[in-house]
């Protein structure tokens, strides 16, 4: 167990063994975190697009950028493998009580974000809208949904991403949220500035041999289209009152749309 999910993110890579040299691929739509912790072993992120209908990872995108070190070089006597010192992500005993507590609840509390989920795609459903367009969960797969994220489709809307948000708030919503930038679109990632001067990034170790030197606009364009219509509805409410009150404001907003 360790004290924080960029931790444990961090500690997995470097039990694999990632450093100076590597190239490790990451959604771009995640959090940077995803990103920084591959950076903090001296190695180099390869962002993989997102998929259209699922909007998560892209498993086509993830094989084209798919690189490996030459197995020649990995088996080398001279290939350096060791070149950080090691790192204490343990948690505290009172972290550790407290996500016992919560690992005891972990399948009502997943449970609950797939009921409100599925409570606000039956209202997209049983109201017939057509600018409202959820998200695909592929065969034999479980949606945890820590959050009910679909795509808006402003042209058969009439409307742009912050009309309709504005109107779903004025009927009850609790607000939703936007897809945030996508990570390498992140100004860090356009300049390199990681570690101070751009020069001093894993990109210019003189181990990295792959070709990845920036980071730009069109390198995901699913993403990137994807960014200004995906609407991220909230799954945690603490109550069925809540969870009540917004399924009733995303149909009185569906309803004021005809």
């Amino acid at each position: 167990s360790c004290n924080s999910g960029s931790g444990t993110l961090l500690a997995c890579l470097l039990a694999a063994g990632v450093g100076p040299g590597d190239e490790v691929i990451v959604p771009t739509v995640t959090m940077a975190a995803t990103a920084f912790v591959v950076l903090q072993c001296g190695a180099v992120p390869v962002f993989a697009d997102c998929d259209t209908d699922t909007f998560t990872i892209d498993p086509a995108d993830v094989q084209r950028n798919s690189t490996m070190i030459p197995r020649d070089v990995r088996q080398d006597w001279a290939f350096e493998r060791h070149t950080h010192m090691g790192y204490n992500f343990r948690m505290s005993a009172m972290q550790s009580a407290l996500g016992l507590g919560q690992l005891e609840r972990l399948e009502y509390l997943v449970a609950a974000r797939r009921i409100i989920a599925h409570g606000y795609e039956q209202v997209i459903r049983a109201e017939g809208c057509r600018w409202l367009i959820p998200p695909v969960v592929p065969e034999g797969s479980t949606h945890s949904y820590w959050c009910y994220t679909c795509k808006l489709d402003e042209d058969v809307l009439g409307v742009d991403w912050r009309t309709f948000r504005r109107t779903f708030i004025e009927h009850g919503g609790d607000g939703l949220y936007g897809l945030w930038v996508p990570v390498h679109l992140d100004p860090v990632f356009g300049n390199l500035s990681f570690y101070g001067a751009p020069e001093r990034s894993p990109h210019h170790d003189p181990r990295y041999r792959g070709t990845v030197k920036a980071y730009r606009a069109g390198d995901c364009p699913v993403a990137e289209r994807l960014r200004s219509s995906l609407c991220l509805f909230k799954t945690g409410s603490q109550t069925l009152a809540k969870v009540d009150g917004q399924l009733e404001a995303l149909q009185r907003t569906i309803r004021h749309y005809g």
